[in-house]
């Protein structure tokens, strides 16, 4: 009961400490490592694990390989001639992607483009726009 106690106080302190926005695992890792009454939390790869920051230490936004506007233009090179109508970075299908967003009449498409390779993960083509 104590040890149930305990964990759960230190995986309350890890969550506080990290802004609210650890993960599941960087908050059960560093539950595990945390340490006297200063609470020293470190994730998995043995780094402080901090506001906007992942389990192993690096900001999401640090993490990225393509740009916005590389991503543009890969997908201007997938559509030929289409006119860039919006540019945002999802969470899609486990990973983050640019979704470009193109016209070229009467077609729409959606280009969703790896914010870590570069690579075009998934098209959506749509008739008018």
């Amino acid at each position: 009961m104590f040890t149930g106690i305990a964990l759960t106080a230190a995986g309350t302190a890890t969550f506080l400490s990290c802004g609210g926005g650890a993960s599941a695992t960087g908050v059960a890792e560093a539950a595990s490592t945390a340490s006297g009454p200063g609470v020293t939390i470190t994730g998995a790869a043995g780094t402080a694990v901090g506001p906007g920051r992942t389990a192993a230490g690096a900001s999401p936004l640090a993490a990225a390989g393509v740009t916005s506007r590389q991503a543009v233009q890969i997908a201007r090179g997938k559509v030929p001639g289409a006119r860039v109508t919006r540019v945002r970075r999802v969470w899609d299908q486990g990973i983050w992607n640019w979704r470009v967003e193109l016209v070229k009449a009467p077609w729409r498409y959606d280009l969703f483009v790896s914010v870590r390779s570069g690579r075009v993960v998934r098209i959506k083509i749509n008739y008018g726009y």
